[in-house]
């Protein structure tokens, strides 16, 4: 699999941040949609952390290099595509992630001994227990596809 790191803003998104006044907001965009009868998984994002996928063994990464909704009238969604089957498990996570939690989300998606919701529950206490205190939200998603 791919190396993980952390998306960093690019130098121009960091100076329409530092730009824009407290009245503007903007959001990140964080969306997957997984047709259960075929596998296809469509990711769409507007700022957002990359989507890990764990697919025959492999863990890669999804990012998408965009901004986010707002900060640019004419910011787009970017949309990617791949197909997951049984066994398959996808991780999304907020920014407030820390990058040292990486190395046990990779562990976790590689097991099957843990739930979606197991797995979700111990990235959060680990990232918890070893990232700097910080005031960000830490939220993660966790599919796991299982064949009924």
């Amino acid at each position: 699999g791919r190396d993980l790191h952390k998306t960093e803003n690019s130098p121009l998104q960091n100076l329409i941040l530092m730009s824009k006044s407290g009245d503007e907001v903007f959001s990140t965009v964080d969306l997957l949609r997984i047709d259960l009868f075929t596998g296809r998984a469509d990711i769409i994002k507007m700022g957002a952390a990359p989507t890990l996928f764990s697919t025959g063994g492999n863990i890669r990464s999804v990012e998408i290099r965009s901004f986010p909704a707002g900060m640019l009238s004419t910011a787009e969604p970017d949309k990617r595509t791949l197909y997951l089957s049984d066994g398959d498990c996808a991780v999304m996570f907020s920014d407030g992630i820390s990058e040292k939690s990486f190395p046990k989300i990779r562990e976790l998606m590689l097991s099957d001994g843990y739930s979606a919701q197991r797995c979700a529950d111990a990235v959060i206490e680990h990232d918890r227990e070893n990232a700097l205190p910080r005031s960000d939200d830490r939220t993660v998603f966790v599919v796991k596809m299982h064949k009924s």
